[in-house]
């Protein structure tokens, strides 16, 4: 019992000296900076991982009912961030008619999936196709 005491006192001090120790390291150093330029570029790839990357471009597939007029036609694939895609002229004035478009609009990787999604049924995705596709019969009759 008293070793197992003893141990911890010295456990205990030798983490107080390094605390110390830790302390003192930036005096010791000037008050600077202490790593090497090698260091830093063997640090700066983790350093950029770390940061957030700006969205990268991706190809996004309309999945969508085609649209009247020839606005849209499905399985359209666009190139760009979503925030471009979306932002488009083309695009701009689909959406003031078809919000639900731009949920519409899935990555090429996920394409098959989408499909699938949507003509099972019970899920967004088949919800939003059968309101566009409603939506436009009805503009298709006025029209």
């Amino acid at each position: 019992m008293a070793r197992v005491a003893k141990n911890q006192a010295e456990d205990l001090e030798a983490v107080k000296t390094a605390q110390e120790a830790a302390k003192e390291a930036p005096n010791a150093a000037g008050g600077t900076d202490t790593t090497t330029a090698e260091e830093g570029a063997q640090n700066a790839p983790q350093a950029a991982q770390d940061a957030p990357q700006a969205e990268e471009a991706e190809k996004l597939v309309y999945v969508g009912p085609q649209l009247p007029r020839g606005r849209l036609k499905t399985n359209k694939i666009f190139e760009g961030t979503r925030e471009q895609i979306i932002a488009s002229p083309e695009m701009e004035e689909v959406l003031k008619r078809y919000p639900l478009v731009k949920n519409m609009l899935v990555p090429v990787s996920k394409l098959a999936e989408a499909k699938q999604k949507i003509a099972a049924g019970g899920n967004a995705l088949h919800k939003f196709y059968a309101d566009i596709a409603s939506l436009a019969a009805t503009e298709g009759l006025e029209g």
